[in-house]
């Protein structure tokens, strides 16, 4: 057995040890109850209450059940603990234990059926039991404690006056037991009177002929214990279950945040061993995703830098009190084909107790070294940090950062929220408008023109529920939910919707192949994602211009695009163009980044397109974006076909 099976198997014996069945413990229930002692007073300071013990499934070591036990001295003579011993096998637990003992037919079966080296004693307690020295009047006991457990006098008390009550549920007059105290436990000394074994089956047949109907409840109780113990785990499975579900969907969220990042993000211990590296190292320096696997910070940076990157962090264990305010730092990379590329960034040094030892660093690409300040980074491997300076750069920069994005997010959920509460009303209200011109026009004296008037009602009342429900179902939170879809049934119900979203200066175009091949989508998620993008065109149009709406159907597949995944040999290809001012690549960089907008403050959020995003990747897409300054942007979102 190797040393790591070895460790594991002591662990569960360690484990395991020293446990004392709650099963056995009703009797402490029951003294207490009749002389009206709070139990929970003589349980002070232990790890347990009283609930605990009623429970016969759970268990108490033995160090604490040797506290508990001697307690009771304080309390009870002992002739008073050896009585609650007798009076033991009445309680409910000890049910299924009297039906046992009631099978056999003599008084030493019973003994040793429940004080045996087998016995149900020995299965509720930590100890090993014995039977010697066997007659037809007289037997002895001994106990001993498993692994080395000190023994517990209460402990022995009750379990002579639970041997000594053993012959009084069979009708006879109560054992006289003697306990002897030994160093690993006790001797029982057990006197009985002789008794015909013909007589003693007769009295267990009425014995459990009286006990079985008790039986059969413990049973039946029991077992409904354990369906309802059954239906926790259950419903702790499935709670479960859904936290994981629910991770599982954040780490693909912030996984895709990463992977489609500019920056570097990289973490490393303290000994800049790293632990991570962000998917945008392959274009920083060149090498694939399998070399990038296998690089260490020794490798990427260049002598001199790694030189000043050891000193940096050595410099900022030296003051623990500041330790994750940001540093900034500047140094150079080895690209893999020779040449070195400088790179501007900041990190933070993470230490919790003295053990968890974390560094979390940015780091990005810049044309040329700058030079910063004699107080911020000097040459070599002397460095210094004018951190008052930092801290309150620091927070100023989180704070504002924090705030703006509080207050954005505040306030388009509440816009929202009014935005569903109107629309819920107004749907309400169309109904009515609905339902009424429906019941006018069912009258056969109505004139023509009037008949025209109220048709034009009810058709316009229906174009409006339309555009409400679409609303609506925008507003929604829903799971995702997959389905077979045309896509040109979609944006044909979306185009009034989109149609009003627009400036009265734009001017539309929807064009559609008539050969088009349904898709496997959520309904729901294209329509926000239609919408976000007709939304940001509008935006990019402030004096007007055209928006076109295209659909057809790429019959090949697999081209580099922004996810990078091989989509289908058929693919439906939504394409929204418009004639706005267009993006820089310094902007479309960025467009996928949470929070990131070009719009004046508290015009927009910067997650339309981080939702779009996120839409095309659970679709299984891809999407190209191309666009110039002042000739306008062209989004091409490729979803493969159900077919």
């Amino acid at each position: 057995m190797d040393d790591s099976k070895q460790q594991s198997a002591v662990q569960d014996q360690t484990l395991s040890a020293g446990k004392v069945s709650c099963r056995g413990l009703g009797w402490c229930i029951d003294i207490c109850k009749e002389r009206k002692l709070d139990l929970n007073s003589l349980l002070r300071n232990l790890p347990f209450k009283k609930e605990h013990l009623q429970d016969p499934g759970n268990f108490i070591d033995w160090h604490s059940f040797r506290i508990f036990s001697d307690r009771f001295l304080h309390h009870f003579a002992e002739h008073e603990i050896r009585n609650a011993g007798r009076d033991s096998w009445q309680n409910t637990t000890m049910t299924v234990y009297r039906l046992m003992t009631s099978i056999n037919h003599s008084l030493v079966a019973h003994y040793t059926l429940a004080y045996g080296p087998q016995g149900f004693t020995a299965k509720l307690f930590p100890c090993q039991l014995s039977i010697k020295k066997i007659t037809e009047e007289h037997l002895e006991i001994e106990l001993a404690m498993k692994d080395k457990l000190q023994p517990c006098r209460p402990f022995h008390l009750f379990l002579a006056g639970q041997i000594a009550g053993l012959t009084e549920i069979y009708g006879y007059e109560p054992a006289a037991v003697d306990i002897y105290q030994t160093r690993q436990g006790a001797k029982f000394s057990v006197t009985f009177p002789h008794i015909s074994p013909t007589l003693h089956k007769a009295k267990n047949i009425i014995q459990s002929l009286s006990t079985a109907k008790m039986s059969a409840q413990e049973l039946r109780n029991l077992n409904d214990a354990l369906i309802e113990k059954c239906r926790q785990l259950q419903n702790e499975s499935d709670n479960y279950r859904r936290v994981n579900e629910t991770k599982l969907k954040l780490e693909q969220k912030y996984q895709l945040v990463v992977d489609h990042l500019s920056e570097v993000i990289w973490t490393a211990d303290f000994d800049l061993n790293l632990n991570f590296v962000s998917p945008s190292i392959l274009g920083l320096s060149g090498y694939t995703d399998t070399q990038a696997q296998k690089i260490s910070l020794q490798g990427l940076l260049t002598t001199q830098s790694y030189i000043d990157m050891r000193a940096l962090v050595s410099t900022v264990l030296i003051d623990k009190e500041n330790l994750t305010l940001p540093l900034k730092f500047q140094q150079q990379i080895v690209h893999k084909n020779g040449s070195t590329v400088w790179i501007d960034g900041e990190l933070k040094l993470f230490l919790e107790d003295d053990q968890q030892q974390l560094i979390i660093g940015v780091a990005r690409a810049t044309p040329r070294r700058v030079n910063r300040p004699a107080s911020d980074v000097e040459s070599s491997t002397v460095i210094k940090i004018d951190r008052r300076n930092v801290r309150q750069q620091a927070g100023k920069d989180t704070v504002n950062k924090t705030s703006d994005q509080s207050k954005r997010t505040q306030k388009t959920e509440m816009l929202g929220q009014l935005v569903g509460g109107i629309s819920h009303d107004l749907n309400n209200m169309l109904s009515a408008i609905l339902s009424y011109s429906e019941l006018a026009l069912d009258s056969e004296k109505l004139r023509n023109s009037t008949r025209t008037y109220l048709e034009e009602v009810k058709s316009t009342s229906q174009k409006s529920l339309r555009l409400t429900n679409q609303l609506l179902a925008f507003l929604r939170d829903k799971e995702i939910k997959f389905e077979i879809v045309d896509m040109a049934a979609i944006v044909k119900d979306m185009q009034s919707l989109i149609e009003i979203s627009l400036s009265s200066g734009i001017r539309t175009r929807f064009n559609f192949t008539h050969d088009m091949t349904p898709i496997q989508a959520d309904r729901t998620q294209i329509e926000q994602m239609l919408l976000n993008l007709a939304i940001n065109a509008r935006d990019a149009m402030p004096d007007g211009g055209v928006l076109t709406i295209s659909l057809y159907v790429r019959q090949t597949a697999g081209k580099s695009n922004l996810l990078a995944q091989k989509t289908a040999a058929r693919c439906v290809v939504l394409c929204v163009e418009d004639t706005g001012t267009g993006m820089s690549n310094e902007i479309q960089e960025k467009i996928f980044t949470p929070y990131y907008t070009t719009k004046p403050a508290g015009s927009g959020t910067g997650l339309g397109m981080p939702q779009v995003l996120e839409t095309v990747s659970a679709h299984r897409g891809s999407i190209d974006v191309k666009s110039q300054v002042n000739v306008g942007t062209k989004i091409e979102i490729d979803i493969p076909s159900a077919e």
